[in-house]
């Protein structure tokens, strides 16, 4: 795996066993989500650590950053 910082080819540290892979866990009604095993990388180079992509190509296609604040007056 390439780290998504420098780059560099990364190595595997460690293995979290049977975690869930939602990115959040805050529904109104109780949620049982998938759960796998994620790997942790570390790179070499930057020590950046990071795991695999997870999330399917279209999970944040409805998902804005964008924060526009509502001025009363």
């Amino acid at each position: 795996m390439k780290c998504r910082v420098c780059g560099n080819e990364m190595e595997l540290t460690d293995v979290l066993k049977n975690k869930e892979r939602d990115v959040t866990t805050l529904y109104k009604q109780p949620h049982i989500g998938k759960k796998r095993d994620i790997e942790l990388y570390r790179c070499k180079n930057c020590t950046h650590m990071q795991i695999e992509w997870l999330n399917p190509l279209d999970y944040y296609d409805d998902y804005t950053l964008i924060y526009e604040p509502k001025y009363t007056g």
